[in-house]
């Protein structure tokens, strides 16, 4: 009788595990014996296992295996082969349980009998026949999950059909392949620290198919396709493991890289927070320490109460222009040439607008159209005039005889106007007005009609302000509260979803292009300086605190706030995040009344009055913290 290695695996496998389970389970009944007697309980009789699962155990398991294959061969009159089957195992249970008696008379022998020890005996035959069967089918439904991922019937199919010489080679071939990948699935599961169904039914397929490859071909073709099939499933093998190798770096490489943008997101934050607390302690110095800071006063000497004094600044040549309304008159100052404690001394040209000024025109704004052209808007928006500082002449053109909203496009070198009696937008150059009709487009959310566009535009303080890029304008609004945006590259104009809820009071930062709102119980700002109008909340200004921000502007973005307060206190800096008070009595000087200011470049134009008497202070950093705060942080990425 022949025992082949798959059935003798098999063999051995279902002893192993029996083995494994009776003994924990002989341990756990000792246990829990031993506790009860130590308890004073009655422990009854604990389980014995019945057989002792050793090499010679299994050794004396296949003679008797041996022996019920050869009694069936008798009884079916040789009509079965003398080779053990998995099926034959099955007959082992005998061996493996005691070789007891059937099922129900143990069972009726447990019910008659009284001694303690007979009934824990019958009791583990029937236990273990239970586990024997429980191990010998879970093997068997291992080796079969093995074998139906070698599609086994279609081969058998193609086996028996094959007649031809052509149709056993190309049967062999695909009975060869499959005997391949046997080999290689063998392979590529990794060495076994133990024995399992699985890997018994690989050896089971293989045998199966080895024997139908025998019946196909010749010994000498078997030869020749075997060098050819396995010459192709090297490859395919190779093929495999060299993309598992690329997926496995792939994810290595994904996994290094999340690390590092992890690292480099923190770097960043931590330089971000380093170089905001090295800000702030730049500014603050800035504005205690002399040698940081330089000061200088000029006497513009006109009643404030008739006018607040119009300014513009021009960054490029560091100029500061501040028209005076009464005296006609122009002073500029060249900021690059003044000196700490010094009087500002400026060029001060008289009579600019002459015979063209109109009393009842005032003027609103003053921009710089190049080095030695000043614009001067008249604050109803109807009349532009260019002053050329060289020449000393003065131009006036009609924007419009209806009211309007302007304000100057320094990118473009045009006057920007709004018609406030329908929905035109006009450009005004070299000094011709032109009328563009922009389309207005309603936002579904709050629709407006051009009536309402129209009491905006009408409104007295509504404000022009044009984009630090010079691609669109925020039109926003004193009192009402709706604003739009003009966008000069589609020629359309659509409303603002309410950056300011309520506002009397707002300010324009040149080097930060943001519109501050001081009224609210939060002081915003409206940031204008990228391709769309963005709301950021500056800090906490309710009507609770003991004193309001007067003038306002911004230090280095909007990170911290330079606010003016009553002249008992001075100006103070205040941090924008959180709204501390890094500095308070900044330059409080008896006697001055902090107004407004607007920021330049490197500092502030600080507007003051003494005695009903305007007076303006060129605050300058000689470090610019607006451009260490516009230094990104930088980081190593490793």
């Amino acid at each position: 009788v022949e025992i082949s290695t798959p059935v003798a695996k098999a063999l051995a496998l279902i002893s192993s595990r029996m083995k494994g389970e009776t003994e924990a389970l002989e341990a756990a009944s000792v246990k829990s014996y031993l506790e009860k007697l130590k308890n004073g309980e009655d422990p009854g009789v604990p389980y014995r296992a019945t057989k002792y699962h050793s090499p010679r155990t299994i050794g004396k398991a296949a003679a008797i295996l041996k022996a019920f294959i050869v009694k069936d061969w008798v009884q079916k009159g040789g009509k079965r082969k003398l080779e053990a089957t998995i099926k034959d195992l099955a007959l082992l249970e005998k061996f493996f349980t005691l070789n007891g008696p059937g099922e129900a008379f143990i069972k009726s022998e447990i019910s008659r009998t009284s001694n303690v020890h007979e009934r824990a005996q019958l009791s583990a035959i029937l236990q273990e026949r239970e586990i024997f069967e429980r191990h010998y089918n879970k093997v068997i439904e291992e080796m079969d999950s093995a074998s139906v991922n070698y599609a086994l019937t279609d081969l058998a199919g193609r086996v028996s059909a094959a007649h031809t010489l052509e149709e056993r080679q190309g049967a062999a071939q695909a009975v060869l392949s499959a005997i391949t990948k046997v080999a290689t699935d063998k392979e590529l599961s990794g060495l076994h620290s133990e024995l399992d169904g699985i890997e018994i039914g690989r050896e089971f397929v293989q045998e199966y198919l080895e024997g139908m490859l025998r019946g196909l071909v010749t010994t000498a073709e078997l030869k020749q396709l075997k060098e050819n099939v396995l010459a192709q499933i090297e490859r395919e093998r190779r093929a495999v493991i060299a993309e598992r190798e690329r997926i496995r770096d792939e994810q290595i490489a994904k996994s290094r890289l999340a690390e590092r943008e992890v690292a480099r997101a923190v770097a960043l934050e931590r330089a971000a927070r380093e170089a905001a607390e090295k800000l702030g302690a730049d500014l603050k110095e800035s504005f205690t320490n002399p040698d940081k800071v330089q000061i200088a006063i000029a006497v513009l000497g006109y009643d404030p109460r008739a006018n607040n004094g119009v300014v513009g600044y021009h960054s490029a040549t560091n100029m500061v222009a501040i028209y005076n309304e009464p005296a006609d008159s122009l002073k500029l100052f060249d900021l690059s040439t003044m000196k700490s404690g010094s009087l500002a001394t400026p060029i001060e040209i008289v009579g600019v607008l002459g015979s063209e000024k109109v009393s009842d025109m005032p003027v609103g704004e003053v921009h710089f159209a190049s080095n030695d052209e000043i614009v001067l808007l008249s604050s109803n928006g109807q009349v532009e005039y260019r002053y050329n500082v060289k020449t000393r002449t003065a131009e006036m053109n009609t924007i419009s005889v209806k009211p309007m909203t302007t304000s100057f496009n320094e990118v473009s070198g045009k006057t920007i106007s709004v018609d406030s009696s329908n929905m035109k937008v006009r450009t005004v150059e070299n000094g011709n007005s032109s009328a563009v009709v922009y389309e207005y487009k309603t936002n579904p959310k709050s629709p407006l009609t051009e009536r309402d566009f129209k009491l905006v535009t009408e409104e007295q303080g509504t404000r022009l302000h044009v984009s630090s890029n010079g691609k669109y304008a925020a039109l926003v609004s004193a009192n009402k509260l709706q604003h739009f945006k003009i966008d000069f590259e589609t020629q359309t104009v659509s409303p603002l979803e309410n950056p300011f809820p309520s506002m009397s009071t707002q300010d324009l930062t040149e080097t930060d292009k943001s519109i501050l709102n001081l009224q609210n119980a939060d002081i915003l700002a409206l940031d204008v300086s990228g391709t769309e109008p963005m709301l950021k909340k500056l800090l906490d200004n309710s009507p609770s605190r003991a004193s309001r921000r007067q003038g306002a502007s911004l230090v280095a973005g909007t990170n911290l706030v330079f606010g003016a307060l009553p002249s008992s206190v001075g100006w103070e800096l205040v941090n924008g995040a959180d709204g501390s008070v890094v500095l308070a009595n900044i330059f409080a000087n008896p006697g001055h009344t902090p107004y407004s200011m607007r920021a330049i470049k490197d500092g502030f134009v600080m507007f003051t009055t003494v005695s009903n008497t305007w007076h303006v202070e060129f605050m300058k950093f000689k470090r610019d913290p607006v451009k260490d705060a516009a230094a990104k942080p930088t980081v190593n990425p490793e």
